[in-house]
């Protein structure tokens, strides 16, 4: 068949306008892939832009706490955040003594390690409130501790409470170290630097005799009198007071002496007659007697009861 050319046009037309009806134009919108949008998607709808992919944010870290630092807590008022709790005692001990004891305690509920430098040859806990440079453990003159490591480990369970540290206070003075604490109420606090937990410590009074009533100035001591001797009497052993009394206890040669020390207290006023007179009445070899002496030498005399009487010590004790 043959076709002309105008036939040929209209059919080429034809096949034109049907291929044009086969291609859809892509509605406007958004598409989500991946959950991201992009424009021109079936899912989308409203504006025809094209939107940036979201970014993905990172996980969510909590900062870190905070390290609760060693603190010094007093009368317990945060009790709750110490792992270990210092109880500081003060009892009295010989002489006008006070003995410091502190005690830790752990506040928690299962067992704990609580590492403090040491500090030979002082004691773990710091001492303050007696005054600056205070020596609460006595150690000015001291010399440096050998093979002392850098930490002490002390292990305490659940509850447990121990002694860590002790100090004893002269309340009148241990000189060259101490002196004397002035009288009345000192509040001494017990701490430490640096530690693995957290530790709170309480305070104690320490009471110093003395300022409870105020003493009026000494008065002037009366005027010193020379000593005088009474009179002796016909007896060379009678006083009235100690300075009556001498020791006497001459040593002629050719007398037996006196083998355990004088032991001899006369009246002043009779001890030169004695002794003038002793060389004529003494005891000589081979008379002397045997003796085992078991007392102390005399060192003084004194009046007792009447009498002059040898003494062991100045005081006449």
């Amino acid at each position: 068949m043959l076709i002309n050319q105008s036939t040929r046009r209209i059919l080429s037309l034809l096949i034109l306008s049907s291929a044009l009806g086969c291609v859809q134009e892509r509605p406007p919108g958004r598409v989500v892939y991946m959950g991201g949008p992009h424009a021109g998607g079936p899912n989308a709808g409203g504006s025809a832009e094209t939107s940036a992919p979201k970014e993905v944010p990172e996980p969510y870290a909590p900062p870190a706490l905070p390290v609760i630092p060693v603190m010094i807590d007093p009368g317990g008022a945060h009790g709750f955040r110490c792992a270990v709790r210092l109880r500081l005692d003060v009892s009295p001990v010989a002489g006008e003594r006070r003995l410091l004891r502190v005690v830790a305690e752990n506040a928690t509920g299962q067992p704990l390690a609580l590492e403090l430098p040491d500090r030979c040859p002082n004691g773990l806990v710091e001492l303050e409130g007696l005054g600056p440079g205070y020596d609460y453990y006595g150690t000015c003159n001291a010399g440096p501790c050998l093979g002392v490591s850098s930490a002490r480990r002390i292990e305490l369970g659940p509850g447990e409470a121990r002694p860590i540290a002790e100090a004893t206070i002269a309340l009148r003075g241990a000189p060259p170290c101490t002196s004397a604490l002035p009288p009345g109420q000192h509040v001494v606090r017990a701490g430490v630097r640096t530690a693995n937990v957290p530790v709170c410590t309480a305070e104690a009074v320490l009471d110093v005799p003395g300022a409870a009533r105020p003493q009026s100035p000494p008065s002037p001591p009366p005027p010193s009198v020379p000593s005088r001797s009474t009179p002796a009497s016909s007896d060379p052993y009678a006083c009235q007071s100690p300075t009556d009394c001498v020791l006497s206890c001459p040593e002629p040669a050719g007398c037996c002496g006196w083998p355990c020390g004088c032991q001899h207290a006369i009246h002043r006023d009779h001890r030169a007659a004695f002794e003038a007179n002793f060389e004529k009445t003494c005891t000589r070899p081979p008379r002397c007697p045997a003796v085992g002496c078991a007392f102390e030498r005399a060192v003084g005399a004194t009046c007792r009861n009447g009498r002059c009487v040898a003494t062991t010590t100045l005081g006449g004790l």
